[in-house]
């Protein structure tokens, strides 16, 4: 393996790469990026699908329009971005499930003649999802590309899958592209899985018909219809109508996440989405020997260090979630203070995507490169909940809406606890459901006049199932599992431009998370789970790659404004 300097910039000169992936959070970032600090980089080809009533060119117009990961290049380039994006992008309409990537023949050959690197960050990122998507997401596209490269005349491909992928295996995990890709067990063949998974979401689909299922549903149906008053037969036949679709359509939903759920958790993944990604793992290196291929294995990619600002985030399923539960009532966290809290901000996985992909071009690559922080810098769940409990306190004491969140909520901080807590979210539920049993027993006369208390029950009910299974998404990650992903293969690279460098060791944590993580999530990402509308930038000179030309600003930012809310609906 070669440990000379590279220069990432004069390894990406002239070179064509193909992007998937690239209205995605990961995807941006990078993209942003090669479009600043990749000057003399060839050509950038930009999969995207179009939209329900935009075109693919419209939809990336849209995105650099509003994203304010782009608000350094209309900074900097100003009137002239749109001719310095059209030298460098090419938006490709297409759909990477599709064979031959859903691209004309025409498009296919001549990207084919001329590509160098496709890089995919591109995928489902749900942990749970209905099983279908994840493996059409996560394992067709993949092996769609693949197969797309392969008839390429010299293209290599930069696979990006997740660390998590060594499921619930324990301690150091080295940076190995296993032949046996399960975690704990042996015999495992991805190809024979993936034909079973089809099977068993087929079956699941046609059990809606089922006497089984109808028979659910009749049952839910008469429950539902006795509470509704009967507004004349035409009106209760369409509602039974309506509600059966309703109910059958989330009745196949649950039983596919479920299906998804066993079928990881038997082979020792932590979800659907580890699980899917395995897959694809497992039949890219038994079927792209014939080109030059590397995976690279993010840890939890959270907030951008530096780039495209501090604190940059629009991540849902990564630490956000749980860091918004901890800024309310709710105290008690199962979790594991000495767990590694693996998490690396964007912009550093981004520069490593650029060195990877350097080396990759210049055939000095490893097989498989791990981009996480448990190695260099650990950063544990327990220090993770002081400061996030910190960043809460900072913000509520000067922010706070009433008076008992500036003086009591600002000081309501989170313990850590195992899984069984007596006052643990699962029996908190267990005591509300049964308390809600107890007021049914009632004599009616008590009974009508608790229904006030079994309003606030059942809302509270509700709130405690939403916290379980949030938490049960977790626990691997917070509790069960201790893990370190060495990462050092990347220290092969050296790259010769600092701004390129993976640093993980400059990170000063307790600045980062207070200082700009948690005001990031707080600005990007809890808004959304407010439902509140999320924040956009606004460019004076909005880009137009229909002939490299800018907009007029007042023409610009009514296009965007038309552009954006049909994108919103």
């Amino acid at each position: 393996m070669y440990s000379a300097e590279i220069s990432i910039k004069k390894s990406f000169a002239g070179r064509h790469v193909f992007l998937a992936g690239g209205t995605g959070f990961l995807g941006k970032v990078w993209l942003a990026m090669a479009l600043e600090r990749l000057e003399g980089i060839g050509r950038i080809y930009v999969l995207v699908r179009p939209g329900a009533q935009l075109s693919s060119q419209q939809r990336f117009e849209n995105l650099i329009n509003t994203s304010p990961v782009f608000k350094r290049l209309h900074e900097r380039f100003g009137p002239q971005l749109s001719r310095h994006i059209s030298q460098r992008v090419e938006v490709l309409e297409g759909d990477l499930a599709e064979p031959n990537l859903g691209l004309s023949q025409n498009t296919a050959n001549r990207l084919q003649r001329n590509l160098d690197l496709a890089i995919n960050c591109a995928g489902q990122v749900d942990f749970n999802p209905d099983i279908r998507k994840a493996l059409a997401s996560n394992v067709d596209t993949t092996m769609q590309l693949l197969r797309f490269l392969q008839r390429c005349d010299r293209a290599s491909f930069l696979h990006v899958s997740t660390c998590y992928v060594a499921g619930n295996r324990q301690g150091r995990i080295d940076e190995v592209l296993n032949s046996n890709p399960l975690p704990l067990q042996q015999g495992f063949d991805p190809e024979l899985e993936l034909a079973n998974a089809r099977a068993a979401s087929r079956e699941i689909s046609q059990s809606q018909d089922s006497a089984e299922v109808q028979e659910k549903l009749s049952a839910a149906l008469e429950k539902l219809v006795e509470r509704r008053p009967n507004n004349g037969n035409g009106d209760r036949s369409r509602f039974i109508k309506s509600y059966s679709r309703r109910w059958l359509r989330e009745y196949l939903r649950r039983e596919m996440i479920e299906e998804g759920k066993r079928r990881a958790n038997r082979w020792g993944w932590q979800n659907t989405y580890t699980y899917s990604k395995g897959i694809a793992e497992a039949l890219l290196s038994g079927q792209a020997r014939d080109i030059r291929y590397t995976i690279v294995r993010p840890s939890i990619i959270e907030s951008s260090f530096d780039y495209p600002f501090p604190g940059w985030n629009q991540g849902f399923n990564a630490s956000a979630p749980l860091a918004y539960l901890l800024g309310t009532w709710f105290h008690l966290l199962p979790a594991k203070r000495d767990v590694p809290f693996d998490v690396v901000p964007v912009d550093m996985v981004c520069r490593a995507l650029s060195v990877i992909g350097a080396a990759l071009m210049l055939n000095r690559h490893a097989p498989v490169y791990h981009i996480g922080t448990s190695d260099r810098n650990r950063f544990t769940l327990g220090r993770a909940c002081e400061l996030t409990d910190l960043g809460h306190r900072r913000y509520l004491r000067e922010k706070g809406k009433t008076t008992l969140e500036r003086v009591l909520l600002s000081r309501w901080d989170a313990k850590l606890v195992d899984a069984d807590h007596l006052f643990s979210t699962r029996n908190l539920r267990r005591a509300v459901v049964e308390m809600s049993d107890l007021i049914e027993d009632f004599p009616r006369l008590i009974r009508k006049r608790s229904v006030r208390l079994t309003h606030r029950l059942n809302k509270a009910e509700k709130q405690l199932r939403e916290i379980q299974d949030l938490l049960e998404v977790y626990q691997p990650f917070i509790h069960d599992n201790f893990q370190i992903f060495c990462c050092r293969a990347i220290d092969s690279h050296p790259p010769l431009e600092p701004e390129f460098r993976f640093a993980p060791e400059l990170i000063d944590w307790r600045k980062y998370w207070i200082e700009v993580h948690m005001p990031g999530l707080r600005r990007w990402v809890f808004p959304q789970f407010e439902g509140r509308s999320r924040e956009l930038f606004h460019s004076d000179h909005p880009v137009s790659l229909t002939n490299g030309e800018e907009l007029s600003p007042a023409v610009g930012n009514q296009k965007q404004r038309v552009l954006f809310a049909r994108a919103e609906n």
